[in-house]
């Protein structure tokens, strides 16, 4: 009678067993993957005679004027050198600003900025543009 009663708990363990396993493997087989809907298709006709767009490989990088090349070098160089002071100025650039700040040992006047002006161009930075230095 003990025998019958293992033989029955265990069969029935077994089938509680089999039953979960089936629900299981069946929803899993419901999934599907991303990559199994359809997939779209779409023609294409390419000429080869007709430009797209593309750049030319000797020449892949745009061309900037070289009055705005020789001012972004002109800007680094300075900023580069920055801070200094020489006779009766100093130079110190703000990033905040984006410029370069200028003061005066005796003060700003017309006088100073037109020796600032001539120092500039007497040392290859004449290409900067005024509105980048601030004289307050």
């Amino acid at each position: 009678m003990i025998n019958k009663k293992y033989l029955i708990i265990g069969l029935i363990a077994v089938g509680l067993i089999l039953l979960i396993y089936s629900i299981f493997n069946r929803s899993s087989k419901n999934i599907k993957s991303p990559d199994s809907g359809p997939v779209p298709t779409v023609k294409v006709n390419l000429d080869p005679t007709k430009n797209r767009g593309s750049l030319d490989p000797d020449n892949i990088f745009p061309t900037v004027p070289p009055k705005i090349q020789a001012e972004a070098e002109a800007i680094r160089s300075l900023r580069n050198r920055s801070p200094f002071s020489q006779n009766n100025f100093t130079v110190k650039y703000d990033y905040h600003i984006n410029k370069f700040v200028i003061t005066f040992s005796d003060g700003k006047n017309a006088n100073n900025i037109a020796k600032f002006n001539k120092w500039l161009k007497d040392n290859n930075y004449g290409a900067i543009s005024s509105i980048y230095f601030n004289f307050p």
